[in-house]
């Protein structure tokens, strides 16, 4: 009480404790933080409370508070206990943070998959794949590491939008995976491959792109991190190894036997091209926030 609408403005950012606050004033709190840029949560459990609840962007109430204020808020606290806040806001972060990383790679291959179906309408061609080349992607790649990754402890303040951020991490990514594949497609296209050989070198490129994309995506690692990309590494040979010598050679990386050769130029195309557009990227995102 005392300060003019002017002076509590520019109280807002500077200080962190008010006290006798009146319900005119915690609004124009509310809308100061906020056109500041920050994200508000707001507490209450008084009908004086209602019109600041209303302004946040997470209005908090308590069970046995006002029925007014449990109406307009987003979570009412059912035990009356605001100790359990910091505990709502670790679970929310890490939802999101985790999460936002597992998005990245199921996007990631479902723009992949768009720009091969593009790709096979534009040259009048089959889809270059059959369910069975996706498995090493889609089992451990992708599905066993997502899941790991969800898992993790991740107390980081929640930065950007979700989805501009999922975006932004999954393009790269995909192109990455497209670019050693579409060579590959135009070696068949002129006769310099056979199909089932061409199949399989883009299987085996695509595989090895996205197990680099996995490894970049965890930057900055943490132990849990690290483990999950190792794992990673040893199951996807594992799959290999599995699916060739006692599963009748399901993948068939038994055909090629004999072309040592192109085997290995795409191993190292696809080492080169996913290191080199994913450093493009993060130089581009990094002069982006500069310029901002």
């Amino acid at each position: 009480q005392g300060l003019s609408d002017e002076e509590l403005r520019a109280a807002a950012e500077k200080y962190t404790v008010f006290g006798r606050v009146t319900p005119e004033q915690k609004v124009l709190l509310v809308k100061e933080l906020r056109a500041l840029g920050h994200t508000v949560a707001m507490t209450g459990d008084g009908v004086n409370d209602t019109l600041a609840l209303k302004e946040s962007n997470c209005a908090i109430a308590m069970a046995d508070g006002s029925e007014m204020a449990a109406k307009v808020s987003q979570i009412v606290l059912l035990d009356s206990d605001f100790s359990v806040l910091p505990d709502v806001v670790r679970e929310g972060r890490r939802c999101i943070n985790n999460v936002r990383r597992s998005s990245s790679l199921f996007l990631m291959k479902t723009i992949l998959t768009i720009l091969l179906s593009i790709w096979s309408v534009i040259t009048v061609a089959v889809y270059p794949f059959e369910p069975k080349s996706m498995l090493i992607l889609e089992f451990a790649i992708i599905g066993i590491a997502s899941v790991l990754l969800a898992l993790e402890p991740n107390n980081k303040r929640i930065e950007g939008s979700f989805i501009k951020s999922v975006i932004l991490s999954s393009i790269p990514s995909a192109i990455a995976m497209f670019i050693p594949t579409l060579v590959l497609l135009i070696l068949q296209k002129f006769d310099v491959i056979e199909h089932e050989v061409c199949s399989t070198l883009s299987m085996l490129a695509m595989t090895i792109s996205g197990y680099i994309n996995l490894a970049v995506l965890c930057i900055p690692y943490t132990k849990w991190r690290a483990w999950v990309v190792g794992t990673m590494g040893v199951v996807s040979v594992g799959v290999v190894l599995v699916t060739t010598f006692l599963a009748d050679d399901m993948l068939s990386f038994g055909v090629l036997i004999g072309h040592g050769t192109a085997v290995t130029l795409t191993v190292l195309g696809s080492i080169v091209c996913t290191c080199v557009t994913q450093l493009v990227a993060r130089i581009i995102i990094r002069y982006r926030k500069r310029k901002r």
